[in-house]
């Protein structure tokens, strides 16, 4: 992996992440030679290879054949997006191999983490992989919060997606949830990094 990532320039995680892709999809041949021959797209091939091979516990050979053939049929002959198949997947594991699914969701739990990467303008990525209703749950409260308070300050041009972030702020920063962002400085961002908003 660290001779790929320097022979290529890129990043030891992107390294890692081209030979594992490439790894699964030698358990895949029927999505590979779909690949190969332009009838299957890359992210939806990537779809495939993290549902079907990427799991652990490895599904069976036979189990794991039989599933390429439904999905691989399902993403050439709709037109369907990565998401979508990644949805009709994760329903055709569940059913299939029940017990695995329960052990992958545990051990994609413990897995979980926050993640800050810097942006351009003085902007920044925080982003969180957490479990999906906790996700679903945390994004509801924020968007409540945030459909709350339009109309009610006919000044505040805000759209949706900045009231969100705003809520998100003042929760993390300042341990409430009012919807609005700190302009002044006032919250409290020892040890942040964080600043005022102009």
């Amino acid at each position: 992996t660290e001779e790929l990532a320097l022979t290529l320039r890129i990043s030891a995680s992107q390294a890692r992440g081209m030979r594992e892709f490439a790894d699964g999809l030698g358990l895949l041949p029927d999505t590979a030679a779909a690949l190969s021959a332009g009838t299957l797209g890359l992210g939806h091939a990537r779809v495939l290879v993290d549902a079907l091979a990427g799991t652990d516990p490895l599904l069976e050979e036979s189990m794991r054949a039989d599933l390429e053939q439904r999905l691989l049929a399902y993403a050439t002959g709709n037109p369907v997006t990565p998401a979508q198949l990644r949805r009709r997947a994760q329903r055709l594991l569940l059913t299939a191999d029940p017990d695995g699914a329960a052990q992958r969701r545990r051990r994609a739990a413990r897995g979980r983490y926050v993640s800050c990467r810097p942006d351009s303008h003085g902007m920044a990525w925080l982003s969180a992989y957490l479990p999906a209703q906790d996700a679903a749950a945390c994004y509801a409260v924020l968007d409540t919060h945030a459909r709350a308070g339009v109309g009610v300050d006919p000044d505040d041009e805000r759209g949706l997606g900045a009231r969100r972030a705003d809520a998100l702020t003042d929760r993390l920063l300042t341990g409430h949830l009012d919807g609005t962002a700190p302009t002044d400085g006032s919250a409290d961002t020892s040890g942040s990094g964080a600043g005022p908003v102009p």
